[in-house]
């Protein structure tokens, strides 16, 4: 078990987080447009990189090394049917 003071989690962290670089852990959403201009533009959304992975955020299937399609989510099953319609 490992426990760290606030100074030193931030030390430890920073290791991995907080910037974009060779190496590190990163999260982000990529943008098609500038939402500091115009923050409507935040919703174009084109792809999501999460846990090291590339989606494309049309259809959520992975992209980049290991390209595959998303399996379907729980609502989408033909065999779920919880008298709300989420498909047409």
């Amino acid at each position: 078990m490992v426990c760290l003071s606030g100074a030193s989690l931030v030390v430890y962290i920073s290791q991995d987080l907080g910037s974009i670089e060779l190496g590190k852990l990163t999260d982000l959403v990529v943008i098609d447009g500038n939402p500091l201009v115009d923050l409507c533009q935040s919703t174009n959304i084109s792809y999501v990189m999460a846990n090291g992975r590339t989606y494309d955020a049309t259809t959520i299937n992975e992209i980049g090394h290991s390209p595959r399609e998303r399996s379907q989510f729980y609502w989408e099953r033909p065999e779920v049917d919880d008298g709300f319609v989420w498909r047409d």
